[in-house]
């Protein structure tokens, strides 16, 4: 979504060397698994596509953070990082402790108060 690209962009340019490596639209969660009687062309991306998608995933060489890109960031951002913070510990079982980070340029009202009580960190650029 172009006004996502724009909130990531505001943040790269004042967090030039925040992350090591990012990895972008990481997939986790189990999706739908093909039957047997699809046609192959279905069965090889139907896994993928219904997979969850993370935003980004930041690495550091201390963390790994779940990153959610919201335009006014809302109560579903909440939503968003703790079920796929929960999802990429499952799924790839890291060695790294993993945080949530809600990257915005606006909060909606108790924004601020929700992340705080679920541990997930909000930037606003």
């Amino acid at each position: 979504m172009p006004a996502d690209v724009a909130i990531w962009e505001r943040f790269l340019e004042r967090y030039t060397d925040f992350y090591d490596e990012v990895e972008y639209d990481a997939r986790v969660g189990s999706g739908i698994e093909p039957s047997d009687d699809w046609p192959e062309e279905i069965k090889r991306d139907v896994h993928a596509l219904t997979q969850k998608r993370i935003d980004a995933v930041g690495y550091t060489k201390s963390e790994i953070d779940i990153i959610e890109i919201k335009p006014r960031a809302s109560t579903s951002a909440i939503g968003q990082v703790l079920s796929y913070r929960e999802l990429f510990v499952r799924d790839r079982k890291p060695a790294l402790p993993v945080r949530g980070v809600i990257i915005t340029d606006t909060l909606a009202p108790d924004i601020e108060e929700l992340a705080e009580k679920y541990e997930i960190t909000v930037i606003v650029v």
